[in-house]
């Protein structure tokens, strides 16, 4: 699915991409009894999709997931609330590359946002309120032969990511 506009709408259920060039704008998308995760990204023919101005709760376990191999990826302008982890851009087998998370919104999650093996990212203006754990990142490079201590994985090679002007409270 490439190429699709999805705009002022209202989802009770998930919505998942395995394509490019998508945008999804100003929906909400309401995950309470419905599903586990809520927009997705999925693997490499994933690239180049918008998020963006939308309201997203109630998902217990993911409200945008974007998985392993995704590059490109804007999510800004979000309000995301009472739910599992707001954002996870998931790189924990193969990293994801060039994701911008700006301008966002997250209150009540239990994570707001996890960059997990993510690079050549950037990360700012997002308000969280509220969270269990406001910012959390693992992984920590390209690299896929990963190292674990205490059953826990973890790359030694660099990220490049940056984290900047973020608001956490509460």
């Amino acid at each position: 699915n490439n190429g699709f506009i999805i705009r002022n709408c209202y989802v009770e259920g998930n919505l998942k991409f395995y394509g490019h060039d998508n945008l999804v704008e100003n929906c909400e998308f309401n995950g309470k009894n419905f599903w586990q995760n809520g927009v997705s990204d999925w693997y490499a023919s994933s690239y180049n999709n918008t998020y963006r101005n939308n309201t997203i709760y109630g998902y217990p376990n993911r409200d945008i997931w974007s998985m392993q191999y995704t590059d490109n990826i804007i999510i800004e302008g979000n309000k995301i609330y009472d739910s599992g982890k707001c954002i996870d851009t998931d790189g924990a087998g193969y990293p994801v590359t060039n994701h911008t998370i700006r301008n966002n919104t997250f209150t009540n999650c239990d994570m707001g946002i996890e960059l997990e093996n993510t690079f050549e990212s950037v990360m700012e203006k997002n308000i969280f309120k509220n969270n269990k754990i406001g910012i959390h990142v693992s992984g920590n490079g390209e690299d896929t032969d990963f190292h674990t201590v205490g059953g826990l994985e973890w790359r030694d090679k660099p990220t490049n990511t940056v984290i900047k002007n973020n608001l956490l409270y509460d």
